[in-house]
């Protein structure tokens, strides 16, 4: 906006307490942040939120997985049911989105919008390797114990 044309990066200790009320009127603004900055070293900051994206979906295949075993490998309709249940403190967010990750129970399938923060439904080649992809990581129950 206005109150910070024409500043220098790196911000002033003034020009960022200016820009603190503009920072929390955005939507996803840990997304937006890392989204304005320069493309170093090979997408760093895309990065930083692809494995976070990544930690939080592995939390859910495996409360998925857990479920599964409870329930004669039968997956929960929505993963409402895992925090429900205990095995999830809270729904997972999309590190992309700031939204929950996103669940098929039919198809086993946990994904994430990805860089394009669009959601195509978890269709995708290559996971976080092609821009148009949503990284998807499927569920089998596996072995009872």
């Amino acid at each position: 906006e206005e109150e910070l044309d024409g500043e220098e990066l790196p911000l002033s200790d003034e020009a960022v307490t200016r820009a603190a009320p503009l920072f929390r009127k955005l939507e996803n603004p840990l997304g937006r942040l890392l989204a304005s900055l320069p493309d170093f070293n090979g997408r760093t900051h895309q990065r930083a939120v692809e494995a976070e994206t990544r930690f939080r979906a592995l939390a859910t295949v495996i409360a998925l997985r857990r479920w599964a075993v409870d329930h004669g490998g039968a997956f929960p309709e929505s993963l409402q049911r895992l925090v429900d249940a205990g095995l999830l403190p809270a729904l997972p967010l999309d590190a992309f989105s700031g939204q929950p990750l996103l669940y098929a129970q039919r198809r086993g399938l946990v994904w994430s919008v990805g860089p394009n923060a669009r959601d195509d439904d978890g269709k995708r080649d290559a996971g976080f390797e092609v821009a148009d992809d949503d990284p998807s990581w499927s569920v089998t129950p596996g072995p009872r114990p």
